[in-house]
């Protein structure tokens, strides 16, 4: 029997969930990642494909809230020069760990991040970043950038985190910054894997699409949809992944 339309159905599907969920919480890798091997997937393939597809929901979802986002605040051209360095640092290092250790980390980033919940962002009282050091500030995105290249899963959530409390900006304004930084992150991470021929075509443009839908419909339910559910049902899942990942990594 023939499951090769099966897979690529679920791909799809898995495409529209993972952006919807990305566009809302993030997190949305800790679903895609696991499928993607277990599907036969190599983990440096399964990387690949799934940043390749991510990129166009990132797209997706940062070109339909900047409508609504507005940009009264935006990161200075230094900031994306250090996310873009730290992104090419870690994907780097990400090709040359071998797949049964790669698979490790993956899983149990998943679950640390399963874990991981930014503080409410738009009622948060903590201090801002900017008052950091203007250096230290930027050594921060760059490492966000290494570890957005490097392991991906949750890094939407530390962009949250990030600029809500390096820039005065609501909500939408946060989600929309975090689509900008992940889209690209993931589009120099998407072409160095590609040139050393990493990502699936068939699978990468299949989940593309469900990507490019599932942003739209997450940022046109941005502010009527419970994110702390979202992040409950990712959390949960994205463990279960990652159990079963251990278990025939090592087994």
């Amino acid at each position: 029997m023939d499951f090769l339309p099966l897979i690529y159905l679920l791909t799809f599907l898995a495409g529209i969930v993972v952006s919807f969920i990305n566009s809302l919480a993030g997190g949305g890798s800790s679903l895609s990642l696991p499928l993607f091997v277990f599907a036969g997937l190599s983990p440096a393939e399964a990387h690949a494909t799934n940043r390749f597809g991510a990129l166009w929901g990132a797209l997706a979802s940062a070109f339909s809230l900047g409508k609504q986002a507005g940009q009264n605040s935006f990161p200075p051209l230094i900031t994306w020069l250090a996310l873009s360095l730290g992104t090419l640092s870690g994907t780097f290092i990400l090709l040359i760990i071998p797949p049964r250790g790669l698979n490790t980390i993956i899983a149990l980033t998943i679950i640390f991040m399963s874990f991981f919940s930014p503080a409410s962002l738009e009622n948060s009282k903590t201090l801002l970043l900017s008052e950091l050091p203007k250096k230290l500030r930027d050594g921060m995105f760059f490492l966000v950038g290494f570890y957005g290249g490097f392991i991906q899963v949750g890094f939407g959530l530390v962009f949250m985190y990030l600029f809500s409390r390096t820039f005065k900006m609501g909500i939408l304004q946060v989600n929309f910054l975090k689509g900008l930084s992940a889209a690209l992150v993931l589009a120099i991470s998407a072409c160095v894997l590609g040139v050393f021929g990493k990502i699936n075509l068939n699978l990468a443009l299949i989940f593309s699409l469900g990507n490019i839908i599932g942003g739209f419909l997450g940022a046109q339910v941005q502010m009527h949809i419970s994110v702390r559910k979202i992040r409950l049902f990712t959390s949960i899942t994205g463990i279960s992944l990652a159990l079963w990942l251990l278990i025939t990594t090592w087994t």
